[in-house]
C-alpha cells in the first residue's frame, strides 16, 4: 500500500466525525433521545475493532475472552475518548487491503456518535461551525495515524 492509499484512507475515516456533527445538526430534535444510545454504540464499535485487532494478530481464546471481560465494563461505564485508541488501531490493522477496509469502516462508523455527542455537548447547532469545531477537536486522529505511518516508513527506510 502506497503512502497516498493510507492517506486517503485516513481522511475518509476521520470525516466519520464530520458526518456524525453535520447528521446531528441536521437533526437536532432528535439528538436528545440519540444521546442515550450513543455511548453504548460507540463502546460496541470500539469493541468490534479490539475484536478484530485481536483476531488479525492471532491471539489465543483465552487471552481474548480476557480482554473482553476487563473491555467492557470500562466501555460502559467509563466516559473516556477512545479516538486516540482508534488511530493506533488504524495504524496497526491498515498494512493489509482487507484489515484497512474493515478498520477504515468501523472507525468512520466510530465517528458518527462522536460527532454526534460532539456538537450536543457544545450545543452548537449552526452546520459549518460545528463541523469545524469536531474537526478541529478530532483532528489529532490524523495527527496520530500518519505520524505513525510516517515513523514506520522511516524505520523501514533506515
Amino acid at each position: 500500500m502506497t503512502l497516498v492509499q493510507y492517506l486517503l484512507a485516513v481522511f475518509v475515516t476521520f470525516s466519520g466525525v464530520l458526518v456524525g456533527a453535520f447528521l446531528a445538526c441536521s437533526a437536532r430534535e432528535e439528538m436528545p433521545t440519540a444521546r442515550k444510545y450513543f455511548p453504548l454504540i460507540q463502546a460496541v464499535l470500539f469493541a468490534a475493532v479490539a475484536a478484530f485487532a485481536l483476531d488479525y494478530f492471532s491471539v489465543s481464546l483465552l487471552l481474548r475472552i480476557a480482554a473482553y471481560v476487563a473491555l467492557f465494563p470500562f466501555l460502559l461505564f467509563w466516559k473516556f475518548d477512545f479516538y486516540p485508541f482508534l488511530a493506533v488501531f488504524f495504524f496497526l490493522l491498515a498494512h493489509s487491503s482487507q484489515s484497512l477496509f474493515a478498520v477504515s469502516v468501523l472507525v468512520f462508523l466510530y465517528g458518527f456518535p462522536a460527532g454526534s455527542l460532539f456538537v450536543v455537548r457544545k450545543n452548537e447547532w449552526r452546520i459549518v461551525r460545528a463541523i469545524l469545531m469536531v474537526g478541529r477537536r478530532y483532528s489529532y486522529f490524523v495527527f496520530v495515524a500518519v505520524a505513525l505511518e510516517a515513523l514506520y516508513l522511516v524505520r523501514t527506510v533506515l
